[in-house]
C-alpha cells in the first residue's frame, strides 16, 4: 500500500491527524456490585471466554471457541480484567511455533478449516495494544509473508488481510503509516460506518475504531465513523461507549451509560452466545455471554484518563 497517491487525503476529514481524547470514570456502587455478582460465573476455557455453544471440538463443556481470539482480545483492551495474565497466556498459545495462528489454544495442530480470520486477527492486534509482547503479533505477520494466508485452510476470503488491517498491525506497532495509507483506512471505515449491516460487521468496525483510541491516534474521521455506527444504532451500549470515548462525552453522558448498562446486568443470569456490540440497535441482548457485560463496566469505573 505504500506509495499511494497523496490526493487519496482529500476523502479523509483529517488527512491522518490524531488528536487528544479524554473519557471519565462512572463512580457506581450499583455496578460495582453487578460485576461482582457476576464474575464469578462466567465461562472459561484455555483462559478464553466462552459460551455453550454446539461448536466444542474437543469433547469439554460449554466451550465455544469460534471467537475466542478476538473476544479475548477485546476483554484485555478494556483493561483490568479479571485473569488478565490468562488471557494474555491463552492468545500465546494459540499460536503455533510456525507462527501459524489459531483461534484458541484448543485448536492448534488440528486440520480443520477456517481455523483464523482478520475478526481474530483485531482480537492479536487489541491484545498487543494491552500490552501483549509485539513478537507474538509479529510472528503472524511473517507467517503471513511466508504464506499469503493468516490460515491456509479458509473456505472464503476471510484470512487474507485487508490494507486496513495492515494499517492497523502498523498502528499497534507504532510503525509509520503513510498519509496515504491514513486517508484511505479513514475513508474505508467512514463507509463501512454507514453501510455495513448492524451485526457482527458494524461490532468490528467499531473495534478499529476503538483501538486506535486507546493507543492515541485517534482521528476526526475515526470519530466521525464511531458517531455514525452510533447514530445508527443509538441504544447499543458498545457503540454508545465507543461514541461518547471519541466524541468528547460528558460525566452526564458517561453516567448515564453507566446506569443503562446497571439495569442491563441486573437482569443477567447465565452465560449465553450474543456480545453486547454485536444485536444491532439492542439495548439488553437476550444471553449475553457475561464476559462483555463485566468487560464494558469495568471499563467504565476506571479512573479517568486520556491519550494524546
Amino acid at each position: 500500500m505504500r506509495g499511494l497517491p497523496i490526493a487519496l487525503c482529500v476523502f479523509a476529514v483529517s488527512c491522518g491527524k490524531g488528536r487528544e481524547t479524554t473519557w471519565p470514570n462512572v463512580v457506581s456502587p450499583t455496578l460495582a456490585s453487578e460485576v461482582s455478582r457476576i464474575s464469578p460465573r462466567l465461562l472459561w476455557c484455555d483462559g478464553q471466554a466462552t459460551s455453550p455453544r454446539k461448536n466444542n471440538i474437543d469433547g469439554r463443556p460449554a466451550c465455544d471457541v469460534g471467537d475466542a481470539m478476538t473476544d479475548t482480545g477485546m476483554l484485555l483492551a478494556l483493561g483490568n480484567f479479571v485473569g488478565g495474565s490468562q488471557l494474555q497466556d491463552s492468545i500465546i498459545k494459540s499460536i503455533a511455533t510456525t507462527g501459524q495462528p489459531y483461534r484458541a489454544p484448543s485448536y492448534v495442530g488440528r486440520d480443520i478449516q477456517n481455523e483464523f480470520s482478520r475478526d481474530q486477527f483485531i482480537g492479536l492486534a487489541d491484545a498487543t495494544a494491552a500490552g501483549l509482547d509485539e513478537k507474538y503479533l509479529n510472528s503472524v505477520l511473517d507467517y503471513y509473508s511466508r504464506t499469503g494466508s493468516l490460515c491456509p485452510n479458509a473456505t472464503d476470503s476471510r484470512c487474507k488481510m485487508t490494507p486496513s488491517m495492515i494499517t492497523l498491525a502498523d498502528d499497534v506497532r507504532k510503525r509509520n503509516v503513510t498519509l496515504a495509507e491514513r486517508a484511505l483506512d479513514e475513508a474505508t471505515l467512514a463507509v463501512e460506518a454507514k453501510t455495513v449491516p448492524l451485526d457482527y460487521e458494524a461490532y468490528l468496525v467499531s473495534r478499529k475504531i476503538f483501538t486506535r483510541a486507546i493507543l492515541g491516534k485517534l482521528t476526526d474521521s475515526y470519530a466521525s465513523s464511531a458517531k455514525a455506527l452510533y447514530n445508527r444504532a443509538p441504544n447499543n451500549m458498545w457503540l454508545n461507549a465507543v461514541f461518547l470515548m471519541t466524541n468528547s462525552g460528558t460525566q452526564q453522558e458517561f453516567d448515564a451509560l453507566g446506569a443503562k448498562l446497571a439495569s442491563c446486568m441486573a437482569k443477567w443470569e447465565k452465560p449465553g452466545h450474543i456480545w453486547l456490540g454485536r444485536k444491532g440497535d439492542t439495548l439488553c441482548p437476550a444471553e449475553s455471554i457475561g464476559h462483555d457485560l463485566v468487560a464494558l463496566a469495568t471499563f467504565l469505573q476506571l479512573p479517568p484518563r486520556g491519550v494524546k
